[in-house]
């Protein structure tokens, strides 16, 4: 990870989108030494398969653990 100043960030702009989308580093962004921001590449977009095989993949809930969730679920459903 790198850091750099906004005004060099502002100067060369477009190479720093590069160093970011090419490599996927991450650059910091300071402003009179202080981190203000971070350019990063953004997260790979997942499809509703992958999602599905992930959800299915995970462990199943304990018996305890299918109480609580169930009843905080409930309570979310409830109406106000």
């Amino acid at each position: 990870m790198s850091s750099r100043s906004v005004a060099e960030i502002a100067a060369n702009f477009g190479e720093n989108l590069r160093q970011v989308t090419d490599p996927g580093e991450t650059i910091t962004v300071t402003s009179g030494g202080v981190l203000i921001a971070e350019l990063r590449p953004v997260a790979k977009a997942r499809t509703v398969g992958e999602f599905l095989d992930r959800i299915q993949s995970l462990p199943p809930l304990e018996p305890d653990e299918r109480v609580r969730h169930s009843r905080a679920t409930s309570k979310q459903r409830t109406p106000n």
